[in-house]
């Protein structure tokens, strides 16, 4: 019997991440920080036009209460925060943003 392997957040964040800087984009992973709960990647484009912060999670998980507290703190200051539970909601979520269907409070 084959057993599907389940696919790790850390795979997608790494695939996304290097497909956007292939892109000619900035990224910056947040390694360790004084402050807890700050998503795990900050992402800008000037092509795209759009720059935002990026939480990467499992599907069917959602941020600690913790880090949902720092992402409203993020919001109150003007910046987009995303949750991205797989590299194609990344790249839809990206759309959105580009678009203008996402504000920087509009995201949950």
């Amino acid at each position: 019997m084959i057993k599907a392997r389940s696919r790790k957040e850390s795979e997608d964040e790494r695939k996304t991440s290097k497909e956007w800087r292939d892109l000619g984009n900035i990224e910056l992973k947040i390694e360790k920080c004084n402050h807890n709960g700050w998503p795990d990647r900050y992402y800008r484009s000037a092509s795209l036009n759009v720059r935002f912060w990026c939480e990467w999670k499992r599907i069917d998980t959602k941020p600690s209460p913790e880090q949902a507290e720092r992402h409203r703190q993020i919001r109150a200051q003007g910046d987009i925060v995303i949750v991205a539970h797989s590299r194609r909601e990344f790249w839809e979520l990206v759309r959105k943003m580009q678009a203008g269907e996402i504000i920087s409070d509009a995201v949950a």
